[in-house]
């Protein structure tokens, strides 16, 4: 008797995922000395494949790359398969593949990525998945491993022994989810009165369940397997296979952004090598969850960053200005927001210079040497015999900028389409996603953008052969459908000219939005 797929059962949303793009994983091996392949003529390998959502935009992005996804689910290859056809791919493959007989002759890809598998799986599996990491990664190869972490895991089995204990009268998946979440927010309710550290705990779990969807809280917390480790245990276990340990998809917990300077400093003098560093700064932090970048054991890396390592990237801003006036504040200082909400200060005039001038360009990607040649003139700085300098402080500054999330890096230009055309023209996949009335989608830059209904009846009707009054017109008839709800100052719309006339006026807004979100190609 076969055993059952619990991701046939319930499967996992498969959405893109920013940290494991080829893009991101060459720019972090180019800053720590390691010349891998460049992403638009690299082979991919997805291990945990899922729908596609995650591999196949990207191979749309790259069309001279080769992607092949795996995954143990048949439902899950069929639904990716679908997606391929739907939106014609050619450069992308799919086959169902369990880890433990991936064949040889797949080959070597210069990028293996690992999205939400390794804690997930058996103990035999996770050491046979490091081997094929091993086995099928080229000799300058980047894998992406992410998995569940201590010690902040500690605290989310408390929520995973008390869904898993009730969720056992329940013999359907979602029902368990569902009962299960119940209990959590019952058991809070409870304890409420009470200010122990357990009723704190309960409280916090009880926040979380209505956060995530039902398939995360049945494979992160009723499925038989979720097995965090800390990281020096998964780095163990990586150099068992000759993996070396690269460093972190998000560079800032790598550098050790989030805690104090005072606090990283005296961190540092306690550990002795990078992952010891970072090993105590997830104790401080009670980190969850690490993406970790591998490569062979046998590549020398340099951790010593001189800035110059990003002379040959492409700078896109992520962040926007704390202040709405870019030239408010100090000449060397500028305050950031992340799109995550964090607020970062960038300090030194080269650097501050460099970025007003990639805001000023936005949505447009600048190459570090423009902007180096920019600043320099705009200081005033016509010493040539300086410039190399110049360029290792200006790289420093915008290796900060990057871990802080507040600009990203890449090895090419990304964001094709630079104005809002006559007729405009929304991304492909974009489009798609939409008409099946998906609720986010990925643009240029691997990021998520949420599709609010607004935004997927226009990204339809941006087909490149609507100008902007059949735009207007579309917006109005889709209003007119119910499919669209016109307000003004929280007044419903109801009359047909006062709907166009609203439309009218929000729709040069919308359209520089979806240019600046990376929905729209030339």
């Amino acid at each position: 008797m076969s055993r059952v797929n619990l991701y046939d059962l319930v499967p996992y949303e498969s959405r893109p995922y920013r940290h494991c793009h080829p893009d991101r994983l060459w720019t972090i091996a180019r800053l720590f000395g390691l010349l891998a392949t460049h992403p638009a003529q690299a082979r991919v390998l997805e291990i945990g494949c899922g729908a596609g959502g995650n591999l196949v935009p990207m191979a749309m992005q790259m069309p001279d790359a080769l992607f092949m996804g795996i995954d143990l689910s048949e439902r899950a290859i069929a639904d990716a398969r679908t997606r391929i056809a739907r939106f014609r791919v050619p450069n992308v493959t799919v086959e169902v593949c369990d880890i433990l007989n991936i064949p040889a002759s797949l080959g070597r890809f210069d990028y293996i990525l690992c999205h939400g598998v390794y804690s997930w799986i058996p103990a035999p599996v996770r050491d046979a998945l490091l081997a094929a990491i091993r086995r099928h990664l080229t000799p300058t190869g980047v894998a992406y491993v992410s998995y569940n972490v201590y010690p902040g895991w500690r605290l989310l089995e408390v929520t995973r022994d008390l869904m898993q204990v009730h969720a056992r009268g329940f013999d359907d998946p979602l029902e368990q989810v569902e009962q299960a979440r119940e209990f959590v927010k019952f058991a809070a309710q409870s304890a409420k009165s009470s200010d122990s550290a357990w009723s704190k705990t309960l409280q916090e779990a009880a926040e979380r369940m209505d956060v995530f969807g039902p398939e995360y809280f049945f494979h992160d917390f009723l499925a038989p397997h979720n097995s965090p480790v800390l990281l020096l245990d998964f780095v163990a276990s990586a150099q068992k296979h000759q993996l070396r340990y690269l460093g972190d998809a998000d560079v800032g917990q790598m550098l050790g952004i989030y805690v104090p300077d005072a606090a990283r400093e005296s961190l540092g003098k306690l550990a002795s090598t990078q992952v010891g560093l970072e090993q105590y700064v997830d104790l401080v932090r009670g980190t969850t969850f690490r993406r970790t970048l591998l490569c062979h054991g046998e590549v020398d890396l340099n951790r010593k960053l001189s800035g110059t390592e990003v002379a040959e990237m492409y700078v896109s801003l992520r962040g926007k200005l704390a202040a709405a006036d870019p030239e408010s504040g100090s000449a060397d200082s500028m305050d950031f927001k992340t799109p995550e909400g964090a607020e970062v200060a960038i300090t030194g005039p080269l650097v501050t210079t460099a970025l007003r001038h990639l805001h000023a360009s936005a949505p447009r990607e600048l190459s570090v040497i423009e902007m180096l040649d920019h600043a320099r003139a705009q200081l005033g700085w016509s010493d040539d015999s300086s410039r190399d300098e110049d360029l290792s402080d200006l790289g420093s500054g915008l290796v900060h900028a990057f871990s802080a999330e507040v600009i990203d890096l890449a090895p090419r230009r990304r964001q094709a389409c630079m104005e809002v055309s006559a007729s405009p023209l929304s991304d492909g996949y974009a489009r798609g996603l939409a008409a099946a009335g998906e609720k986010y989608t990925p643009n240029v830059r691997h990021e998520t953008v949420g599709l609010d209904r607004f935004t997927s009846e226009l990204l339809m009707l941006c087909d490149g052969l609507n100008d902007h009054a059949q735009i207007v017109d579309g917006l109005v008839a889709a209003a007119q459908a119910g499919r669209l709800n016109v307000q003004v100052d929280d007044v419903e719309q109801t009359e047909p000219q006062a709907i166009r006339e609203v439309i009218k006026t929000v729709l040069p807004i919308q359209l520089d939005k979806l240019l600046r979100q990376g929905l729209l190609v030339r």
